[in-house]
C-alpha cells in the first residue's frame, strides 16, 4: 500500500500548457545563446573603433523604454545618484549619436526634443533626495548635478538647440559653476556638505570649456584651478589622481580608485589632453587585468583594498564592476582600442546580453538599468565639440585564441543546456507512464496563460525574458498542483 501510494505521488502529468512551457523554454535557451555567442564574436577584432550601429540603436530603444516605466528610479537602490545618472549619460550618448546625424534633419529635431526632455527631467531631480539637502552649497544642489545638468545643456547647444530658457540657463549655471570653483582652496566645489571627490566635477569643468567655445565667455581660470587642483592632488603610491578631498582645507582624503579613475579620464582628455594621457598609461600600466582575452579593472590599486567611506558597486578578486564598466568610456576617449575591446568582450561574457523580438538589446537579466547606460555611454562618447583624441596607448594588436577558447566554452554550455532540456522534452512526450491529461477548464486555462506569456515576449518590451520565464514557471506548478489530486485520486480507483 505504502510503494503503491509513494509511486501515484511520482507520477508525471502532461497538460497542453505544460508541453508549451517546456518547449518554450528549450526555444528560449536557444536564442539566448544565440545572441550571447553573436555579441562575444563581435568583439573578436580588438582594432575596431565602433560597435555595430544596430547594437547601438537596440540599447537605445531599450533604454529609452525602461526610462519611460520609470527603471531609472531603481537605480538610487544602488547609489544616491542612480537615476540622476541613467538620464545624464543616456543623454550624452544620444548627444554623440546625434553629431552623425545631418543638421537639418527631421531626426536631428526630434533628438533635440527628446533631450529637452530629459533636461527637464535632470532639472526636477534637484528638488528631491539627495539633492535636496543641498540648496545651501555652491554651486546650489551640489556638484554632481549641476555638472550633469549643464553638460546635457552644453551637448544640446552643440547639436544646434536654440530653446531660450535652456541657453539661459546654460549661461546662468556656468557662471555659478565658474564662480565655485574659484572660491574653493583645491579648485573641486562640494558634491555634498563636507564631501568632495575630484572626479565628480569634471562634467562641470567640460561644461564651462564647451561654453567659451559656442558663447565667447571666458572661464578658463577656473579651467585652470581645476587642472592645477588634479596635478597637485597625486597619490603618491600609484600616481595617479586622488578620489577624495576635504572640501575645507583642500587636502587629500582618499587615494586614487578604479571608479574614480576612469570616471575623469573620460571627460579629461577634452580639458587636458596631455595630462589625460600621462595619467591613463598609469592606469593601463597597473590597474588593467586580463583573463582568457578579456579585460577588467582593478577598485583600488593592484588590487589591494583600503578603507572608503564610499562603495561603487561589487568587487570580485579586487576587480571592480562599476571601475571595470566606466573604463569602456575612458579606454575608447584615450584611444585604446585594445582595452575598449577586450573590456566590451567581458562585458558580453559576465553580462549575459539578450536580443528581444522587438529589436532591443539588454544586460543582466534587465536588473540593472545602470549597467546598461553605462555601457551604451561608454561605447558613444566622443567629444561633443569635436575636440581631439588623444594617439592609442597601444598597437592595435592581439592574440586571440585565449578568447576563442571562452566562445567555444560559451558555446559547449549552450549546446549542451539546450541538449539537456530537449532530451528532457522528448523523454516525457515519449513516456508511457505519464499521464495525459485532455482539454478541460483548467488545462485549457493553463495552456492560455502560458500561450499569453508567449506572446508578450513577442510583443510587449515591459518584461524581461527571466520575467517571463518565471511567470510561466508559476503558471506551470499552479496548474500541476491543480491537476494533480484528480489524477491521483482516479488512479488511485482504478
Amino acid at each position: 500500500m505504502g510503494e503503491s501510494l509513494g509511486s501515484l505521488r511520482n507520477v508525471r502529468i502532461l497538460t497542453p500548457g505544460r508541453i508549451l512551457y517546456r518547449v518554450f523554454a528549450v526555444l528560449l535557451v536557444l536564442w539566448f545563446g544565440i545572441g550571447w555567442l553573436a555579441s562575444l564574436a563581435s568583439h573578436i577584432d580588438v582594432a575596431g573603433e565602433n560597435c555595430r550601429e544596430s547594437e547601438i540603436r537596440a540599447q537605445t530603444r531599450s533604454i529609452e523604454r525602461r526610462l519611460a516605466l520609470g527603471e531609472d528610479e531603481l537605480m538610487n537602490v544602488i547609489i544616491p545618484e542612480g537615476a540622476l545618472f541613467c538620464n545624464t549619460l543616456f543623454g550624452f550618448s544620444l548627444i554623440c549619436q546625434g553629431k552623425k546625424l545631418p543638421r537639418t534633419s527631421p531626426e536631428r529635431q526630434r533628438l533635440l526634443e527628446r533631450l529637452e526632455r530629459l533636461i527637464a527631467k535632470v532639472e526636477r531631480m534637484r528638488e528631491r533626495y539627495p539633492f535636496e539637502l543641498n540648496t545651501k552649497l555652491n554651486p546650489p544642489g551640489g556638484i554632481i548635478i549641476s555638472g550633469h545638468e549643464n553638460l546635457l545643456r552644453a551637448g544640446y547647444c552643440t547639436l544646434g538647440g536654440r530653446r531660450p530658457d535652456i541657453v539661459a540657463a546654460f549661461g546662468r549655471q556656468s557662471r555659478l559653476i565658474n564662480d565655485a570653483i574659484l572660491a574653493t582652496p583645491s579648485g573641486f566645489p562640494q558634491c555634498y556638505k563636507g564631501y568632495t571627490w575630484a572626479q565628480d566635477c569634471v562634467f562641470a569643468v567640460d561644461s564651462l570649456r564647451i561654453h567659451d567655445r559656442l558663447f565667447g565667455t571666458d572661464y578658463s581660470a577656473a579651467i585652470e584651478k581645476y587642472v592645477s587642483g588634479l596635478k597637485e592632488h597625486i597619490d603618491p603610491v600609484s600616481g595617479l589622481m586622488i578620489a577624495q578631498v576635504d572640501p575645507a582645507s583642500g587636502k587629500s582624503i582618499e587615494g586614487a580608485r578604479g571608479c574614480a579613475a576612469a570616471w575623469g579620464l573620460s571627460i579629461l582628455p577634452s580639458i587636458d589632453a596631455e595630462f589625460s594621457r600621462s595619467q591613463y598609461a598609469l592606469f593601463r600600466k597597473s590597474w588593467y587585468v586580463d583573463v582568457l582575452g578579456c579585460r577588467a579593472a582593478h577598485e583600488w590599486y593592484r588590487g589591494k583594498s583600503t578603507s572608503t567611506n564610499f562603495h561603487a558597486g561589487p568587487v570580485v578578486f579586487g576587480m571592480g564592476a562599476a571601475a571595470s564598466g566606466i573604463c569602456i568610456a575612458a579606454a575608447r576617449r584615450a584611444g585604446d582600442r585594445v582595452s575598449f575591446n577586450r573590456l566590451l568582450r567581458s562585458l558580453e561574457l559576465v553580462g549575459l546580453p539578450f536580443y528581444t523580438a522587438g529589436g532591443e538589446k539588454y544586460y543582466f537579466f534587465r536588473l540593472c538599468l545602470m549597467a546598461d547606460v553605462v555601457s551604451l555611454w561608454g561605447k558613444t562618447i566622443e567629444p561633443f565639440d569635436n575636440a581631439e583624441v588623444p594617439a592609442s596607448q597601444e598597437p592595435n594588436r592581439e592574440q586571440t585564441d585565449l578568447f576563442w577558447l571562452v566562445i567555444v566554452l560559451v558555446a559547449a554550455l549552450s549546446i549542451m543546456t539546450v541538449a539537456v532540456l530537449s532530451k528532457n522534452l522528448l523523454s516525457i512526450i515519449r513516456d508511457d507512464k505519464v499521464v495525459r491529461v485532455s482539454w478541460n477548464k483548467t488545462t485549457a486555462a493553463g495552456f492560455l496563460f502560458q500561450a499569453a506569456c508567449v506572446v508578450l515576449f513577442f510583443l510587449s518590451g515591459t518584461f524581461s525574458f527571466l520575467q517571463i520565464f518565471i511567470f510561466m514557471t508559476m503558471i506551470d506548478l499552479v496548474e500541476a498542483m491543480a491537476v494533480r489530486p484528480a489524477i491521483i485520486g482516479k488512479l488511485y480507483d482504478s
